[in-house]
């Protein structure tokens, strides 16, 4: 059953564009109803998962419930824990009200192996939650293009795809995050032409709906070896290393934005660029610098604590100013153990209350500001974790080496 007919369905219809890669969803406001009804549990939930767009800000409306409780919950595999707390968990971040959005960051190879045989129940789990889009990777971080996917891996992709649209969920290709772009016009083309060939190569329903690029030249891991001294933040100044490093990123962005029109462009974003901006350390990086080639900033806000996200949020929320919905908050709820128990940029150790506890402070902090989107995770594997109640421990960090 194509896309189209599932929205239907649910008493949706879903706008389309022709593109070059093919019919795709629009990145404009929809209705995204999954009322649930929660009869196995001897309780009643009615959730709406709502509309999600450049715009969401006007309330969309919840046509009557027409999905039984019983096949969303088997399809979604869930303990009744679970239940209460992706009802809070929609509640902080107000996706039931139609009025902001939410996404999840998603490694396709870890996700793959996790729910090999279940895209459908993975794909369930983040409806349920709330999240109205996903930004999957198929590519790695690393300087070599991604190589083509097996059968059994394009199958799972597929398969996918396929699920979190028929739950109005929209998939965005996490991508242009290799060091290279920041040196060849041509490498910033080959990634984009991986999504473009990707979505002409299937059906519509199983289509990206558009590209989430992760170009940070602040992160020494991200800048090619022939860059890594051109980021000096200590000593930028207006035309050094730094400012020409911003200049090529936001190049990159418009080539990329080119390529892949008419497809929506979501950026990454770290205050660190925003501030060496507003101290006039540099002319290039603001965040309406941004969105004259983007449609989306995502501002990467880690840190444990609830004031701390905010601290880094508010600056870029504040410059976008008069563009609505253009700027998403994302917080880490992923933590490696080899980090150890008192690791800064993630609120995953400190449990499942304190990230509700936080989401609520930053939707309080944000949705005055127009700019507001919605709140973002990075990423989903960490947040299951929270959701599950199964967080790693973390390693104790070994004493520092006394001097001799």
């Amino acid at each position: 059953m194509a896309y189209s007919d599932n929205l239907a369905l649910i008493g949706c219809q879903p706008v389309v564009f022709e593109t070059s890669a093919g019919l795709r969803p629009a990145d404009a406001t929809q209705s995204r109803p999954l009322g649930f009804g929660i009869l196995s549990f001897g309780i009643f939930l009615g959730f709406g998962i709502l509309g999600f767009g450049i715009s969401p800000l006007a309330p969309a409306t919840t046509p009557p419930i027409t999905q039984t409780a019983s096949a969303t919950l088997s399809t979604a595999d869930i303990t009744p824990t679970m239940l209460t707390r992706a009802s809070q968990f929609r509640a902080a971040t107000q996706t039931d009200t139609g009025r902001f959005r939410s996404a999840v960051y998603l490694y396709e190879s870890r996700s793959a192996k996790d729910y090999g045989s279940a895209p459908e129940k993975l794909a369930e789990r983040i409806a349920l939650l709330g999240f109205t889009s996903v930004y999957m990777t198929i590519t790695s971080s690393g300087g070599t293009a991604p190589k083509a996917a097996t059968p059994q891996a394009l199958a799972w992709r597929k398969a996918f795809i396929r699920a979190a649209h028929a739950r109005g969920v929209l998939v965005h290709q996490w991508t242009l995050r290799r060091p290279p772009l920041f040196l060849y016009d041509q490498e910033v083309i080959n990634d984009c032409n991986i999504v473009l060939d990707y979505n002409k190569s299937v059906a519509p329903d199983e289509r990206f709906d558009g590209v989430s690029a992760d170009l940070e030249p602040h992160d020494s891991d991200s800048r090619p070896k022939e860059l890594t001294k051109l980021w000096d933040m200590p000593n930028a100044v207006p035309g050094g290393g730094c400012d020409i490093l911003l200049k090529r990123t936001l190049d990159v962005l418009a080539l990329a934005k080119k390529t892949i029109a008419p497809l929506p462009l979501l950026q990454a974003v770290n205050v660190i660029v925003q501030n060496l901006y507003d101290d006039n350390k540099v002319e290039n990086g603001d965040a309406r610098q941004f969105l004259k080639t983007c449609d989306v900033l995502i501002v990467m806000a880690y840190s444990d604590t609830k004031e701390g996200v905010w601290k880094k949020a508010e600056p870029i929320l504040r410059s976008a100013k008069n563009k609505p919905a253009t700027v998403s908050v994302c917080i880490k709820t992923s933590h490696s153990p080899s980090r150890g128990p008192n690791d800064r940029t993630t609120l995953q150790l400190k449990g499942w209350d304190n990230m509700i506890d936080a989401v609520k402070y930053i939707l309080s902090k944000s949705a005055p500001i127009p700019a507001f989107r919605g709140l973002d995770i990075f990423e989903y594997d960490g947040f299951e974790h929270l959701w599950t109640d199964t967080v790693p421990p973390p390693k104790p960090q070994p004493p520092p080496a006394t001097k001799k």
